[in-house]
């Protein structure tokens, strides 16, 4: 059974944010705040999600595109047009 890294990037981006949101949830109960108990560990498993989960899902979709032979092919002149830099990179 073969899946590619990007989903076993994601599989386990999901696993360490279950496993740090209960983490989160067993520092808020342990400090014992009653109204903040549930919305620290919400707040920070927000945090966590738009600032960690959110890009390492963005990465691991979009580098395998970024590195495919397709990709590469096809943006290639577009990239030596507009770059001559680069374009002379490639020649030397």
């Amino acid at each position: 059974f073969y899946c590619s890294p990007s989903v076993y990037l994601l599989l386990m981006c999901f696993l360490c944010v279950f496993v740090l949101f209960y983490f989160f949830r067993s520092i808020s109960f342990y400090f014992y705040v009653p109204h903040l108990t549930l919305d620290l560990s919400f707040y920070l498993f927000l945090i966590l999600c738009l600032y960690v989960l959110f890009p390492l899902i963005f990465v691991s979709f979009s580098l395998p595109l970024l590195f495919s032979a397709s990709f590469s092919q096809d943006f290639m002149p577009f990239i030596q047009r507009t770059s001559p830099l680069l374009n002379d990179q490639i020649l030397n």
